[in-house]
């Protein structure tokens, strides 16, 4: 790849991800949603299991136990209504206007996750002070293990469902994809509650998102949900792998969108 090409391909790159950052201004009522909602989650969750929460956390309460799966929720939120906006894209013409450009497929789909990632992690990061201001917790972040994390769960997470919405010719069926695959994996990931033993656990043992919640949890100081033996590292690897497949399969999704307009 000659640098002329690889110039295109970061100038459109980063006009891709600016224009998911310059679209806050005509959709601040759906990011106050998805900053609010994993908020109110939390908070009637948290009062309603914190009786009934036995443990799995040391000594922290279940609502200390249950924020790590609400920012994992607020990712999870942030990366789906944001990939969503590919279909409309695509129905508006503009995903077409994109595919002409001289920039190779990767920067599309690098471009858009880059967007995805700094929108999201916006509002992951007011939900943070929200609750450092208004939750007398039991956790101290690791700030820097936070963003290493985050960032590596963005990058497992959002080319896979890019993928999905290059695929799909609708938000209702992206909708569908949500609550079929996308919730459940969140619910069986241990960021409601502790999966220790029985099929719950060998199911979760192969859900990615498991290992992207112990992340969390563990840079606020908690102890991991033992969903997973592994260490971190392997985890970690194990996203990593997901990513690059993820990329891949969008570059894919893409190509095949592309060849049926």
């Amino acid at each position: 790849m000659s640098m002329r090409q690889l110039r295109t391909d970061a100038r459109v790159a980063v006009v891709l991800a600016l224009r998911e950052l310059l679209k806050l201004r005509s959709e601040r009522a759906r990011v106050f949603g998805m900053v609010v909602q994993p908020l109110l989650i939390w908070w009637v969750f948290g009062f309603g299991f914190e009786t009934g929460f036995g443990g799995g956390s040391g000594s922290a309460s279940f609502q200390d136990y249950f924020f790590p799966g609400v920012v994992m929720m607020s990712v999870l939120f942030g990366c789906v209504f944001s990939s969503m906006t590919v279909i409309d894209d695509r129905q508006g013409g503009f995903l077409q206007s994109a595919l002409v450009t001289p920039a190779s497929r990767v920067a599309i789909v690098l471009g858009k996750s880059l967007g995805v990632t700094t929108l999201t992690f916006l509002q992951t990061a007011l939900i943070l002070l929200f609750a450092f201001f208004f939750h007398e917790g039991n956790w101290r972040v690791d700030l820097d293990q936070f963003l290493a994390w985050y960032g590596i769960t963005c990058f497992a997470l959002v080319p896979l469902n890019l993928a999905v919405a290059f695929w799909l010719n609708s938000t209702q069926s992206f909708h569908a994809f949500m609550g079929i695959v996308l919730l459940p994996a969140w619910a069986l990931s241990g960021a409601v509650f502790p999966l220790r033993e029985g099929l719950m656990q060998h199911i979760a043992l192969l859900n990615p998102m498991s290992y992207m919640v112990d992340g969390f949890r563990s840079s606020f100081g908690f102890q991991l949900s033992s969903v997973s033996p592994m260490p971190l590292v392997v985890q970690l690897v194990v996203l990593v792998f997901l990513g690059v497949g993820g990329v891949s399969l969008s570059v894919l999704s893409l190509k095949k969108s592309a060849g049926s307009q």
